[in-house]
């Protein structure tokens, strides 16, 4: 059985260069898929329903917010208040949307207009699968093929690249960054400085980063996403991490006072504004059920067919290539109980997608008043954001279906034939139910 293959320290001389391949391989994977963005002839804030998952926010909210925040930053050094609307409005209360103090805008603000808003919506997505493929190779510890695959299906999945143009993406990208930092952290807390310091370094912007994203709501399901994933860290890695655990601990804390300080001035001027009114939606009966047949089924390689084939192409395309994904997400998941170090990431997955699931289906009664008490997220469309918690735990199994079947010393011979027998009768059965609701699916508007 493969008993030893899980979480483990990453060495503190890790491969710069392969961070630089990785960024370059996905950068080069942009370019492949949505070649039209990527090249410029057309802008990823542009759009309809059938391409963008709301593609109002583009002129509607964080296009205009920006733009004024840009020209008061540059104009006048002013980051609080704009004349530009009305008798004038708080910039980061009001235009909270538009993202003004996250990271990757900040380090964007001195591009011309035209190139801003193509240039950072693709270095977005592109930092946010690499985040993914580090997560996967430095901290779930997969091979190298195994972690391209999962961050590409996390990474470029069609539901992510269809919020291109919304600043929901800042926060799932800062959720990304935030966990990868936080076992960096804790895992190197006795490294040599320069190299904790810039781990640190990371974890401090990362959560200056997750409080300034533009969307509060997207913020809040990333953190559950990262702690949930966090405690899995810890306790699969936990006779390492044990000896100066008060010292991590305290190191950890510190990053988090500091970076929510740095960040403090935005916290509060959206505290201030959600207090000066009220979502009417937002009463019982709120959360209802928002899951649609083709979130889930075909599976995770299927999304790649939407960038570049059109109308029965496509869907022929789609539901083929999803049965792959299927075949390895069962894979992956059959084999996953006979790792036993990636036993608490599994756990933490399965509960992820589960919580997305008793989400979309409705939650029950009793979750649903105790979320409408929690101050600032009742005041959000918080619960209507979960879909990465089901993308990622796809994602993962995918990718560990993939690892344990390159892997030879994964289980034994017979539990990989009775693993491959069961894959391709759970991928058959998908077949034979897809094709039998399909009609039936459409019928139901779902």
């Amino acid at each position: 059985m493969n008993r030893h293959i899980g979480f483990t320290a990453v060495p503190v001389n890790s491969s710069f260069s392969e961070t630089a391949q990785a960024f370059g391989f996905f950068l080069l994977c942009f370019a492949l898929l949505l070649p039209d963005l990527f090249f410029l002839s057309e802008s990823p804030m542009g759009g309809d329903s059938l391409t963008l998952k709301d593609p109002a926010v583009s002129w509607a909210a964080f296009m205009p917010s920006f733009r004024e925040f840009r020209y008061e930053l540059l104009q006048h050094g002013n980051i609080l208040w704009s004349n530009l609307r009305g008798m004038g409005l708080p910039m980061l209360g009001n235009g909270v949307q538009g993202a003004p103090l996250f990271p990757l805008n900040l380090a964007l603000v001195w591009l011309p207009d035209q190139l801003y808003w193509s240039v950072m919506p693709i270095l977005r997505v592109v930092l946010m699968a690499l985040g993914i493929y580090l997560l996967a190779r430095r901290v779930f510890s997969l091979s190298v093929p195994a972690s391209l695959v999962f961050a590409l299906i996390a990474g470029f999945n069609l539901n992510i690249i269809r919020w291109i143009n919304h600043p929901w993406q800042n926060g799932i990208l800062a959720g990304i960054w935030y966990l990868y930092f936080c076992c960096q952290v804790i895992t190197h807390s006795a490294a040599k400085r320069s190299v904790i310091g810039l781990y640190c370094l990371g974890l401090i912007v990362s959560v200056f980063a997750m409080v300034t994203s533009g969307f509060p709501e997207a913020s809040a399901v990333a953190a559950i996403f990262a702690i949930f994933l966090f405690v899995a860290f810890v306790f699969s890695h936990w006779q390492q991490l044990k000896k100066g655990w008060g010292e991590r601990i305290i190191l950890v804390a510190l990053c988090h006072l500091i970076g929510f300080c740095l960040s403090a001035v935005q916290g509060f001027a959206l505290l201030e504004f959600i207090d000066q009114g009220q979502i009417m939606s937002l009463r019982k009966g709120y959360i209802g059920a928002t899951f649609t047949a083709e979130q889930a089924l075909p599976f995770a390689l299927a999304q790649f067919s939407h960038f570049q084939m059109v109308d029965a192409q496509q869907y022929f395309l789609n539901f083929y290539t999803g049965l792959f994904g299927t075949f390895f997400f069962v894979f992956g998941l059959l084999h996953w109980p006979w790792m036993q170090n990636r036993r608490w990431v599994g756990i933490a997955f399965l509960f992820l997608m589960l919580l997305y699931l008793v989400k979309s289906f409705g939650m029950l009664p009793v979750v649903e008043a105790a979320f409408l008490k929690i101050p600032v997220l009742n005041q959000s469309h918080f619960p209507l954001y979960f879909s990465p918690l089901l993308y990622f735990g796809i994602a993962y199994f995918v990718a560990l279906g993939i690892e344990n079947l390159m892997n030879s010393a994964s289980g034994t011979k017979n539990q990989k034939l009775v693993s491959l027998a069961i894959s391709m009768l759970a991928t058959a059965l998908v077949l034979l139910l897809a094709a039998y609701s399909h009609r039936y699916f459409h019928q139901a508007g779902w």
